[in-house]
Order: C-alpha cells, then sequence, then structure tokens
C-alpha cells in the first residue's frame, strides 16, 4: 500500500508539472525571459508643457498580453501631470516583445520617456 501511495504522489507530481517532490518549478522548453521594447515612439511635449518650462523624466509601466500588445499603462514617476497623458500615449503607440515567466507569455516593464524643452511641438 505504502508503494501504492508513493506511485500516486510521483504521478501527480508529474501530472501537475513539477520535475520532483516538494518543487513547484513548471516544465517547459521555454526560459524565461523579461518583456523587451521594439520600437519606442517618443511623445511629444506638450504645449503647456512647452510654454510653463515643464521638463523631466516620466516612467509608465506598461503590461503586456502573450502576444506583446499593450492591455495596461500606469505612470510609476511624473515630475508634473501635464506629461501624464502624452507619457502614457507614447506607450501605447510603442511596441513591445513579450516576456516569458513561469510558462506564460507576457509580462510588465517600466518604460522611460524624457521630456526636454529641445522637443518639438506639434499642433
Amino acid at each position: 500500500m505504502t508503494m501504492l501511495r508513493g506511485m500516486t504522489a510521483v504521478l501527480f507530481l508529474l501530472l501537475a508539472g513539477c520535475t520532483g517532490a516538494g518543487s513547484t518549478t513548471p516544465v517547459c522548453s521555454v526560459p524565461d525571459r523579461a518583456p523587451q521594447i521594439v520600437n519606442q515612439v517618443q511623445p511629444d511635449i506638450p504645449a503647456l508643457a512647452q510654454q510653463q518650462g515643464i521638463t523631466g523624466d516620466v516612467t509608465v509601466r506598461v503590461t503586456l498580453d502573450a502576444s506583446g500588445a499593450v492591455t495596461g499603462t500606469t505612470i510609476v514617476i511624473s515630475p508634473s501631470a501635464v506629461l501624464n497623458s502624452a507619457a502614457l500615449a507614447a506607450a501605447r503607440a510603442s511596441t513591445y516583445q513579450a516576456g516569458m515567466q513561469n510558462c506564460k507569455a507576457g509580462g510588465t516593464l517600466d518604460v522611460l520617456f524624457h521630456f526636454s524643452q529641445s522637443a518639438s511641438v506639434r499642433f
């Protein structure tokens, strides 16, 4: 009976995708990798920011689905709310390669956008 329990436990672990007793590491052929920026769109500095001399770096957290499409964006750090809409739009317009974590494609990464007075303003 003890041997049958042991075999049942091993079978359960194999079916659950584990590599050994007590392990929770999934078995897959794709190694973990971080998501990557393929093409980062540079934001235009908003007219109000240009007029008021507002500059700085905005960090946007981008969430990706399995195909690398953007499913969410949030501001992490910003020197001024005036820059946020332009940074979020640029993050959504940029293209990405999904990462791989525990055999699941997708991921989250922080993207830095730099706003300076030398940036052009489009009307």
